[in-house]
């Protein structure tokens, strides 16, 4: 929503870091297949507008071209069975939260991303500084360069094709990241609460089981270290971000220590990280 973004919101932040393009489609409260059958155009036009309108309102109040992410539609089938049309689409799960989603869907019903490459090379070919594709739930990295294929083939011109960001959100992605480095991806993105609650073979979105297993920081960090080690040794420099969805000091100092390029959280956490990161920079420079 452009009008959320705030002076507050814009001084203590550099972007959007993640815009969940399945937010689109809830909205209308219809199956993405079914929009893409019946009212492509009508979707596409208010997702342009509306990523365009964010784009402008936020440089407006920062005086400053924004890093902007879209992140592709990471649905599950038992969210999308609850959408208009849903079950004429969608089978049954019994465990959707680790099924037929993210990459492995893209690979196999493409028709989605092909919606959101439309909408993404018409919003960039309209802004100064593209906004980047963020791909979820990658399982391994031959699923990356499948989907990689695709974005190519689906680009309307390699001059408005999006920045591709990665969410890593398995062991797998953090442990073998020099499976997923041999393709151009400009950042990775690492979900903390998935990683870590994946680790204990936990459902990050069921809390009342989520909440009995706290970080273990010292085994979470190992993994990071090997995957900011991964990036830093190629040729070309790829951003490492946290995604974050509680305030943590302790990965919050190690992001500092090991130079993480930026932090990505909702804005209810802004005020707090953004005053705890200026007293430790205020401390440092008192040393």
């Amino acid at each position: 929503n452009p009008s959320a973004i705030n002076n507050q919101t814009a001084n203590f932040s550099d972007g959007v870091g993640l815009i969940r393009s399945e937010q689109l489609f809830i909205k209308t409260g219809k199956h993405p297949h079914t929009i893409i059958n019946n009212e492509k155009s009508k979707f596409v036009e208010t997702a342009v507008n509306d990523l365009t309108t964010l784009y402008h309102r936020y440089y407006s109040l920062k005086k400053q071209t924004p890093i902007i992410t879209f992140r592709s539609c990471n649905l599950d089938t038992n969210q999308l069975r609850k959408l208009k049309s849903g079950e004429s689409f969608e089978q049954q799960e019994t465990n959707p939260f680790l099924g037929f989603r993210g990459a492995l869907r893209a690979i196999n019903k493409p028709n989605i991303l092909k919606l959101e490459m439309d909408i993404l090379s018409r919003v960039n070919s309209n802004l100064d500084q593209p906004i980047n594709l963020m791909l979820p739930f990658v399982r391994t990295g031959f699923e990356l360069k499948q989907v990689w294929d695709q974005i190519e083939n689906l680009s309307a011109s390699p001059v408005y094709q999006p920045p591709m960001w990665l969410q890593l959100n398995t062991p797998e992605n953090l442990l073998n990241i020099e499976d997923y480095l041999s393709i151009p991806i400009s950042a990775v993105c690492i979900n903390l609460k998935t990683v870590h609650a994946l680790l204990h073979s936990i459902d990050p979105y069921s809390p009342d089981i989520y909440d009995h297993y706290s970080i273990n920081h010292q085994l979470l960090t190992s993994m990071i270290k090997k995957v900011v080690r991964g990036c830093s040794e190629l040729d070309h420099q790829i951003g490492v971000y946290f995604i974050m969805s509680e305030f943590d000091q302790q990965l919050i100092e190690f992001a500092s220590d090991q130079k993480i390029k930026g932090l990505i959280m909702p804005e209810k956490l802004l005020l707090q990280t953004y005053q705890f990161l200026t007293s430790q920079s205020d401390k440092n420079v008192k040393h």
